[in-house]
């Protein structure tokens, strides 16, 4: 079933390589930039929502079961990030060692190091921080569903 998706949601290209969260499917499709399926990497054990990379290459995969999967280039389990913190884990992006990851119904963010200590929680007023983002100065965009706008941190 290589490259037959269900309910898709996260995407990155990162190495000239589409990495789509199969969240449905349980498992990261990978596909070259002309859409052509390179390979899947499998887990019934998750649902995937969203993913990021960081300078090491390593994935950081949003689980709507409550953590972030972290898993090699090669796609190798190498440990769960903030199990007990998170609740229902969304968008993702990681910044200078940081990760920030928005929590769908909880109107925060939650911001952990890459080896996954918890920093701290931005709290939304009444809001719902969806999407996430980075430029190169460090800046973290946070688009607000709720209130129809994008904050800058």
């Amino acid at each position: 079933n290589g490259g037959n998706l269900n309910n898709p949601s996260g995407s990155k290209i990162y190495n000239d390589k589409l990495y789509v969260c199969d969240s449905r499917n349980s498992r990261i499709q990978i596909f070259d930039v002309e859409l052509n399926w390179i390979r899947s990497i499998d887990d019934p054990e998750s649902y995937p929502f969203d993913i990021s990379f960081d300078s090491d290459s390593k994935m950081y995969v949003t689980d709507i079961n409550g953590c972030i999967n972290v898993l090699d280039e090669n796609g190798i389990f190498l440990q769960k990030v903030g199990g007990g913190k998170l609740s229902y884990p969304a968008n993702i992006c990681i910044a200078s060692s940081l990760v920030f990851v928005s929590q769908k119904f909880n109107e925060n963010v939650i911001v952990f190091t890459t080896c996954g200590t918890f920093i701290c929680e931005l709290e939304s007023d009444d809001g719902n921080p969806c999407g996430i983002a980075t430029d190169q100065e460090g800046r973290i965009y946070i688009c607000d569903g709720d209130k129809d706008t994008v904050y800058i941190c």
